[in-house]
């Protein structure tokens, strides 16, 4: 994921073939844990990985999507912080990993937890 987001950076463009590839190996390689439900909720950016719907999945099991803080980080500098690019791009590798899941049939949990 992180060799993925280094490539997206240098391409600058998010709008292109390859970048579309970059953006979906990043969503799959983000993915983590096993079991049969997909765990979704709010981010808690005081709390981070102790928070929010990670703390559901690390309690309760599932597949979630956490990518590594690097990946922010480089897609951050590439883009730059205030650059709407940056949030489509970040909105994009989330909806490509949300989207493999739905077209597999799996369940969503919401978390409500923050």
């Amino acid at each position: 994921a992180l060799k993925a987001a280094e490539e997206l950076a240098k391409l600058g463009d998010i709008n292109n073939p390859k970048a579309r590839q970059l953006v979906r190996e990043i969503a799959e390689n983000s993915v983590q844990g096993n079991g049969e439900w997909f765990v979704i909720g709010a981010w808690n950016n005081e709390r981070g990985i102790a928070g929010g719907y990670v703390a559901e999945w690390r309690a309760n099991g599932g597949l979630v999507y956490t990518s590594h803080p690097d990946i922010y980080t480089i897609l951050e500098k590439a883009f730059g912080k205030d650059n709407p690019q940056l949030k489509q791009v970040l909105w994009e590798i989330n909806k490509a990993s949300l989207e493999e899941h739905i077209t597999k049939g799996m369940i969503f949990d919401y978390s409500l937890q923050v």
